[in-house]
């Protein structure tokens, strides 16, 4: 009897062990199939899965090694494909990512590879931060910086270099703001304080509006004064109508920038103004049905009239580029010689003139003689003509002196008649559509205020072209403060991007006109609205000027902007050197190219994250393993990527 329960125990314990081995031979090929479908998590989970089913199957184990070690190799080929591409940041906070994922001793080879990308991308990065300080991008070396330290947290020297390069840059652009401040140029001014407090500066609004105003009072137009003249004295009763309607138009170009102290005078003078209103009647008649008989014939009257046509000029000047030659030469060493030469550029200037051009307008009218009674039915129709035509001259005053001839005519005429029946014909009534006098008058008096924003506009044209030439001056002279006013006062007329001012803003900030301009709107303490990339506004290159401040517009509350590195710095007053940082770049040894910091933080990860997650009462084969360190990867934003076990 006890043989038997023996038996049977043994027969029991045979049958699961074989069914735990089919389990775990299935839970093996089910990883197969994923880690030659490249899922690799997945993979490895599920022979996690088996490894708790049979914790000491060496098999299983080494199944995990082979999907972790296929793991970490695509993980490594995309960070190694970012630094290809230049982008550091990203390279930098894979590789470091990657460098966490446990692997076994045996992959030396391999965790020298991660170890390569980590320190070429730091190495990398760092010197690009550091040429964007030598050529005066603070703004591209802060951000790249801070992408840095947050694609490998804890490592302190990078810390300290970034907040370094941060300190400097915000007193570097306050000390701009203050110099140009003292030199009388406040829109420059103002930027670079918008800048600094970008960057984490604690600069107060009140101080940023304050010379904002500056350069925008003067550049601004004052409420526009508009007299009309009427020469001819027929058109006394219309001038108020003239005069509200130029002022509206007018108030559109001063909306931009807001109110300031330019003059702008405008005066109208009508030498011709037609007004007239007149009726008749005559006798029309329709040829009755199956005769043919032609009552009306027709002809043609010429119109003159204005088209605004647009054309494009070329400014050709000489400028100074840097140019380089790379091409291998025979007998001389390989490698790339740069120089600097002036060449021809052309710069194209879109202009409008107005050009005179004459169009035929079909009419019809009863035809001469008498017509037969017998063949056609006659009625009577009466004939409405309305028009208003002004000629004259516009002239602008104050800081430009510009003419401007005008001819304009607004006409509305219609025909209407009864009904009429009689010999076999019937002809429906017509109702006279006919717009009124004081329609016309608004017409006119419309087209007058066009004509009045048409020669504003072209001394707005004149003014860009002069600030262009003068803008490219300063630049070549090396006039910088100069030459952004300059280009400050061309956005503030409310135009398009011209492609020097685009190429003047990229190269002094490393940024477009756009968001600079933002950046200043963001200090002046308003919302920047967001804005579509395919918007019109944005096709024709506008940009968002930021109008004068009002004295009704209330002081936003300052809030210090939050900043990684070290704290905001004040501006008022002297501005104190920032605190010496021992270490600027981190330093690297030779043997692993990575830094002190570096090696510790990842010495200091958790080895328990890395193994395999067993029950508590099952004790897992041994295995050895690496303990890599852990970043985020940044690519122009601090990362939010989970962490990858």
């Amino acid at each position: 009897m006890r043989h038997t329960r023996h038996t049977g125990i043994a027969s029991l314990f045979f049958a699961l062990t074989l069914l735990s081995g089919c389990a775990v031979q299935k839970l093996l090929n089910q990883g197969d199939k994923l880690l030659q479908e490249r899922e690799y998590l997945k993979a490895i989970d599920t022979y996690s899965e088996a490894l708790r089913i049979s914790p000491e199957n060496s098999t299983v184990h080494e199944h995990i090694k082979v999907a972790r070690r296929e793991h970490v190799r695509s993980k490594l080929a995309e960070a190694e494909a970012a630094l290809a591409a230049g982008e550091l940041a990203k390279a930098l906070g894979d590789a470091t990512r990657v460098r966490r994922m446990p692997l076994d001793l045996e992959d030396v080879e391999l965790v020298r590879r991660i170890d390569g990308v980590i320190a070429k991308a730091a190495a990398t990065a760092e010197e690009r931060v550091n040429g964007y300080v030598a050529k005066g991008h603070f703004l591209l070396a802060v951000d790249l910086s801070q992408q840095i330290v947050a694609a490998s947290p804890g490592v302190a020297t990078r810390e300290a270099w970034a907040a370094e390069v941060r300190s400097k840059a915000i007193l570097h652009y306050v000390a701009l703001a203050k110099s140009m401040r003292s030199e009388g140029h406040h829109g420059s001014a103002a930027i670079q304080l918008a800048v600094a407090k970008r960057l984490g500066g604690e600069v107060a609004v009140p101080d940023v509006r304050e010379l904002w105003n500056r350069f925008a009072e003067p550049t601004c137009f004052a409420a526009p004064h508009v007299e009309v003249l009427d020469r001819s004295g027929k058109a006394q009763e219309l001038r108020a109508k003239i005069q509200t309607t130029a002022i509206a138009e007018l108030e559109k170009v001063r909306a931009a920038c807001g109110d300031g102290t330019r003059e702008l005078g405008v005066r109208i003078e009508l030498s011709k103004v037609d007004v007239g209103d007149m009726s008749t009647t005559r006798r029309a008649a329709k040829a009755l049905p199956g005769v043919e008989v032609e009552t009306e014939e027709v002809y043609f009257i010429e119109e003159p009239y204005t088209e605004v046509e647009t054309y494009t000029e070329y400014d050709v000047h000489m400028e100074k580029r840097e140019l380089r030659d790379c091409a291998p030469r025979p007998g001389k060493e390989r490698g790339c010689s740069t120089w600097v030469e002036e060449v021809e550029v052309k710069t194209p200037i879109i202009k409008t003139r107005d050009v005179q051009k004459v169009r035929q307008i079909r009419k019809t009218r009863p035809k001469d003689g008498p017509l037969p009674e017998d063949n056609v039915l006659t009625y009577t129709v009466t004939s409405v003509t309305r028009h208003v035509t002004y000629e004259g001259v516009v002239t602008l005053s104050g800081e430009v002196d510009k003419t401007r001839t005008f001819s304009i005519t607004r006409e509305s005429a219609d025909e209407s008649n009864e009904a009429v029946a009689g010999k076999g014909l019937s002809i429906p009534a017509d109702s006279l559509v006919v717009k009124s006098m004081g329609d016309l008058v608004a017409e006119a008096a419309e087209a007058l205020a066009e004509e009045v924003r048409l020669a504003v506009a072209e001394s707005v044209r004149e003014w860009i072209a002069r600030y262009e030439e003068q803008a490219r001056s300063r630049v070549l002279a090396g006039q910088m403060p100069q030459a952004e006013e300059l280009y400050l006062k061309e956005l503030a007329l409310g135009v398009g991007q011209s492609q020097p001012l685009s190429e003047f803003f990229a190269d002094r900030y490393g940024r477009s006109v756009t968001e600079v301009i933002d950046m200043l709107g963001v200090a002046l303490g308003r919302e920047v609205s967001k804005r579509n990339q395919g918007d019109a506004e944005a096709a024709a290159g506008l940009v968002h000027f930021p109008s004068r401040a009002t004295a009704e517009e209330a002081i936003a509350e300052d809030a210090p902007q939050a900043t990684t590195g070290t704290g905001p710095i004040p501006i008022r007053g002297a501005v104190a050197a920032p605190p010496p940082v021992s270490t600027a770049t981190a330093k690297k040894p030779a043997d692993s190219g990575m830094s002190d910091d570096e090696l510790k933080a990842l010495e200091d990860a958790s080895l328990d994250a890395l193994k395999p997650v067993v029950p508590k009462s099952v004790t897992p084969a041994p295995a050895t393993t690496t303990t890599p360190s852990e970043p985020t990867s940044p690519a122009g934003k601090m990362s939010t990527e989970p962490k990858e076990d």
